[in-house]
């Protein structure tokens, strides 16, 4: 008996979803990247930055992408998010990534440039701290238009994989 894709990315180390750029889905993405962190027994620390940094690029699509520049009007705009796990050298350590294509207008998140924080917070223009968490957070980053597409690869290295002590929910 042959396994639909969906059951093999379900036993893999892989995770792949396709997603509205709406507010309301992040929650779905927030509980793929659970239960994919599960799969792989990633720790809780490590979970943790995953969601921050899939959280800030996402929200980013959703309030900045949407907007109709660079887009046929009435499209609808989505987001397909895939993260694996890669083997730089086995045993020594790991790299994860995580893959965000969306229909946005463009933007090349590398291009922006960052804030300044030598002055006061109520002080600081708006925008730009999301981008620069990502940038502290991940090891590289890369970014790519394709066609009518946004692709931006989010590389976080030394992963610390080991079985699940600290999932408590």
């Amino acid at each position: 008996m042959m396994r639909s894709e969906e059951d093999l990315l379900e036993n893999s180390d892989v995770m792949q979803v396709r997603l509205h750029a709406t507010i309301e889905q992040w929650s779905k993405l927030a509980d793929e990247l659970k239960r994919w962190g599960q799969r792989i027994s990633l720790t809780a620390a490590m979970h943790d930055k995953v969601r921050l940094v899939a959280e800030e690029w996402f929200f980013n699509i959703v309030h900045h992408g949407c907007e109709q520049e660079g887009r046929t009007a009435g499209e609808e705009l989505y987001v397909d998010v895939t993260a694996t796990v890669a083997d730089e050298r086995q045993g020594e350590w790991q790299t994860l990534q995580l893959l965000f294509l969306d229909n946005g207008k463009p933007f090349d998140p590398l291009q922006h440039e960052a804030p300044n924080m030598h002055i006061p917070v109520a002080t600081k223009p708006y925008g730009g701290l999301g981008i620069y968490l990502i940038r502290q957070l991940c090891s590289s980053c890369y970014y790519e238009r394709k066609g009518t597409c946004n692709q931006l690869l989010m590389q976080l290295t030394n992963l610390d994989i080991q079985h699940m002590k600290d999932w408590s929910e």
